[in-house]
C-alpha cells in the first residue's frame, strides 16, 4: 500500500520552502541570507527556530542510503561551529544575541543524537518510517520460530571450538540484514508502507539477534 501524499506535506516542509525567500541579516556580519542556522558569510550561529529533521539538521539529503563519511563530515563541521566552548566566545562579541550559548547547548545535544541515529542502519530505518508514521509490523510465525531457532543455536555453543560456527552464522545474519536494508530502501524510495512495516520487524529481529551472537563470542572470547 502507497503511502497517501498527505504524509509527504507537511509543516517543516513548508517552511523550507519559505526559508528559501524570507532573509535575515546575521547579528555577527550583516550578511543577508535565507533562514539558516549558520551564516553563510561568516559560519556564525544564528538565533532562529533549528530545523526538526535530522537529516535538514545535518544538512545532507533525506534518503536511506546515505554517504556516512560525508556525515561524519557534517557532523564535525556542525560541532566546530555551534560547540559551547566555541560559542562561549562568541557570547562576549559585541551585537551578540541573548540566549545564545543556551542555544548551542540545546543544538550539538541535537547534532549529537541526530548523527549517533543517521550513523546506525537500524536507527536511521526506525527513524525515517517514524517520518513517514510506520511502525513496525507484528511478528510473522515464521520469523518468530526462525528467532527461537537461531537462540537456541547460540545458546549451545559453550567452547572456543565453536569459534568457525559463531563467525559462520553472523557472517549469514550480516548478510540478511544488509539484504532487508536494500529492500527498505526500495520500498521507502516507492513509499511502501506495509512493506517498509514488515522489513523493519525483521531487520530488529535480526539486530537483537546478532547483539546476542556478538555477546556469545565476547563471553567465549572469539574475536569477531
Amino acid at each position: 500500500m502507497a503511502l497517501p501524499t498527505l504524509f509527504l506535506t507537511n509543516s517543516s516542509t513548508i517552511l523550507n520552502h519559505v526559508g528559501r525567500y524570507l532573509k535575515h541579516a546575521c547579528w555577527k556580519c550583516g550578511n543577508k541570507q535565507p533562514i539558516a542556522i549558520l551564516c553563510s558569510g561568516c559560519g556564525a550561529l544564528q538565533p532562529i527556530s533549528r530545523p526538526t529533521n535530522y537529516f535538514k539538521l545535518m544538512g545532507i539529503s533525506e534518503a536511506y542510503d546515505i554517504d556516512l563519511k560525508k556525515l561524519k563530515q557534517r557532523y564535525n563541521m556542525l560541532q566546530a561551529k555551534i560547540h559551547p566552548d566555541v560559542i562561549g566566545k562568541e557570547v562576549r562579541t559585541p551585537n551578540a544575541p541573548p540566549g545564545l550559548l543556551r542555544l548551542a547547548e540545546s543544538l550539538s545535544s541535537e547534532v549529537n543524537h541526530a548523527h549517533d541515529v543517521l550513523k546506525d542502519d537500524m536507527r536511521r530505518a526506525e527513524y525515517m518510517a517514524s517520518l513517514y508514521n510506520v511502525s513496525a509490523s507484528a511478528a510473522s510465525p515464521t520469523l518468530l520460530i526462525d528467532q527461537m531457532v537461531l537462540r537456541d543455536q547460540i545458546a549451545s555453543f559453550h567452547h572456543k571450538k565453536n569459534a568457525k560456527k559463531l563467525s559462520e552464522m553472523r557472517h549469514a545474519l550480516t548478510k540478511r540484514f544488509s539484504d532487508c536494508s536494500e529492500l527498505f530502501g526500495k520500498a521507502l524510495v516507492e513509499r511502501d508502507s506495509n512493506q517498509m512495516a514488515s522489513l523493519l520487524c525483521e531487520m530488529r529481529f535480526l539486530t537483537s539477534t546478532l547483539d546476542e551472537l556478538k555477546g556469545r563470542m565476547n563471553t567465549l572470547d572469539i574475536e569477531e
